[in-house]
């Protein structure tokens, strides 16, 4: 037995004797045909599993309903086909309490929020229509903002939002984030708070993710390879795994404490900010597309972008850079190359498309001299031979 609102899940283990197969079906409704499946109206899919089939041996298959609205329970049909054989299970999911608090369900101050911006009426006493109501919403914001933070601790609640796609959270005073049950995300930014952890592997279909300025420690991206921006920053995140995030074109994970960056994988990268963290090294030759790049402030010894053909900003000053060859960056705009060591002594040799004599008017270089060790190092733009 299923309930309406909460338990919604079950499990059946069974031994399968050959390749078998699993079908969800309903009761024929009383007027009308259903559809092919045998469901009927709109609750036709209230039950799914996890899988359709497998093979023979000892098998588990997950079961999850949707929530009740109604009063009357409801039944469906897990029919197992397992060659000539047929096992049915019966499945029933409760109906909905007349006494059922809704608002017992939600953060206080979260529910406030809501009724603040028109999704409720009263915070201390949601409505039955109320809560169908949160289930077909895509978009919330409910972020506060750096002059007017915001009043949420907690967004207990959330997972009744059942079709949301984009979310706002940032600038409140959260500490932790379950959006587990929010599985058609594909827009999060939850910056500014004071998360310690955060788990968004359920949340696959994100695109665009913000978590700068909270003090997480870890971060798993793995399974969210639909991502083509990632914000990052401000956070103590000590490694970083993009290898599966393959679609990212933004990648900014600045002010963290990284010591290795691996954006081999990364090649739609267009934007990097990657400044102020613990790099020694920073290979950058498979992100072909890369425009900007910003990694200044590390511990760069070295930096190869002679495959980012495309890049127009580069800034790479506050490394420990003897050198830097731009001559393959023709439509480079922005060079910011300043507080690295040079020869120590008076010069950093940049090797480029053109000399000192004539520098393009379509470049900008902010800063072309600068002291390192009580010495003032120039930039000596030196012309790639021919």
């Amino acid at each position: 037995m299923l309930g309406a609102f909460e338990e919604r899940t079950a499990t059946a283990v069974f031994t399968a004797t050959a390749d078998w197969t699993l079908s969800v079906v309903y009761d024929e409704p009383e007027t009308g045909a259903g559809d092919e499946t045998g469901a009927a109206g709109a609750d036709a899919a209230w039950l799914t599993a996890d899988v359709a089939g497998g093979a023979a041996g000892e098998q588990s298959v997950g079961m999850s309903a949707a929530r009740n609205f109604q009063a009357s329970p409801r039944t469906a049909y897990v029919d197992l086909l397992c060659g000539e054989q047929t096992v049915r299970l019966t499945v029933t999911q409760t109906g909905l309490s007349d006494d059922m608090d809704f608002s017992a369900l939600f953060d206080e101050t979260f529910a406030q929020k809501l009724q603040e911006l028109g999704h409720i009426s009263n915070a201390e006493n949601i409505t039955l229509q109320e809560m169908q109501n949160m289930a077909t919403i895509t978009v919330l914001l409910v972020s506060g903002t750096s002059s007017n933070p915001g009043a949420l601790t907690s967004l207990q609640g959330i997972e009744y939002f059942e079709s949301l796609t984009y979310l706002t959270c940032s600038y409140n005073r959260l500490t932790s984030l379950d959006i587990s049950k929010n599985t058609a995300l594909t827009y999060l930014t939850c910056s500014y708070n004071q998360l310690t952890s955060l788990d968004i592997s359920k949340n696959t279909a994100l695109t665009d993710f913000s978590c700068d300025d909270n003090q997480l420690t870890a971060l798993d991206v793995s399974k969210n390879t639909a991502l083509t921006s990632l914000y990052c920053s401000d956070n103590q995140l000590t490694s970083l795994d993009f290898s599966q995030n393959t679609a990212l074109g933004t990648l900014s994970c600045y002010n963290n404490q990284l010591t290795s960056l691996d954006i081999s994988k990364n090649t739609a990268l267009i934007k990097l900010s990657c400044y102020n963290n613990q790099l020694t090294s920073l290979d950058v030759s498979d992100c072909t597309a890369l425009r900007t790049l910003w990694c200044y402030s590390n511990q760069l010894t070295s930096l190869d972008v002679s495959k980012n053909t495309a890049l127009s900003t580069l800034q790479c000053y506050s490394n420990q850079l003897t050198s830097l060859d731009i001559s393959q960056n023709t439509a480079l705009a922005y060079l910011y190359c300043s507080e690295n060591p040079g020869d120590g002594v008076s010069k950093f040799p940049v090797t480029a498309w053109f000399d000192n004599a004539d520098v393009p008017g379509s470049l900008r270089v902010p800063k072309s001299s600068w002291l390192y060790n009580g010495n003032t190092i120039a930039i000596d733009f030196q012309k790639a031979p021919l």
